[in-house]
């Protein structure tokens, strides 16, 4: 009698660790799709920032306005950033940095912005 009851209070042991094995996969598993959401949510934050560093000055601009523009572009060539924007056929921060000094101040440009695959920008226009 007595290893029948043993037995009962082992089972039981081991039915609750069984069941609060479950239920730890069930809570882990559908906080995943929140960890998920949340890095996808973290990722267009990121995108919205980057990009709107450049898509400010979208549109007719004063050459200050390109030049500040183009600032930019150089900072962001010369940081550790892996993301490389280019400016009309400009394809490194020494050739922007010349083409910026060709900008008049007063003259009126016309700025657009091209996107890369995902979503980046990824190249200016400047006419």
């Amino acid at each position: 009698m007595e290893n029948a009851t043993k037995a009962l209070l082992i089972s039981a042991a081991v039915l609750i660790a069984i069941v609060l094995i479950a239920v730890s996969i069930k809570i882990l598993s559908s906080t995943q799709g929140v960890s998920e959401e949340v890095g996808s949510v973290t990722d267009a934050t990121g995108k919205a920032i980057f990009n709107s560093q450049f898509t400010d000055y979208e549109g007719t601009q004063t050459g200050t306005e390109v030049r500040a523009l183009l600032n930019k572009v150089v900072a962001t060539w010369n940081s550790s950033s892996t993301r490389h924007i280019q400016v009309n056929d400009c394809t490194s921060a020494n050739a922007i940095a010349t083409y910026r000094a060709t900008i008049a101040n007063t003259s009126i440009y016309t700025v657009s912005v091209e996107y890369d695959s995902e979503g980046y920008v990824n190249k200016i226009n400047i006419n």
